[in-house]
């Protein structure tokens, strides 16, 4: 389950990177429309890694920790989700 957790966060694109290098491409070759398509569906996805990463958060639990219920991890989850778009 932390490998999950882990694996969320490696998955995204490093916007810092990405859009600098698209801008460079941009000018190199004005009329190619590969840097739109990346300036729209880059934050997208890293957007859609980071919603994941924090319900998949809720269900890593270290070794240590005693067992949860998944009806409360799902509950809580849930409430997360709400809260975060409120």
């Amino acid at each position: 389950q932390e490998g999950v957790a882990l694996g969320t966060v490696l998955s995204a694109l490093g916007e810092g990177l990405v859009i600098p290098k698209m801008k460079e491409f941009m000018h190199a070759y004005p009329v190619h429309p590969m840097p739109k398509l990346v300036f729209m569906w880059a934050p997208l996805e890293a957007s859609v890694v980071l919603t994941t990463f924090g319900i998949v958060t809720g269900l890593a639990s270290p070794k240590e920790q005693e067992t949860t219920s998944m009806s409360l991890i799902v509950v809580a989850n849930v409430m997360r989700i709400i809260f975060t778009i409120l």
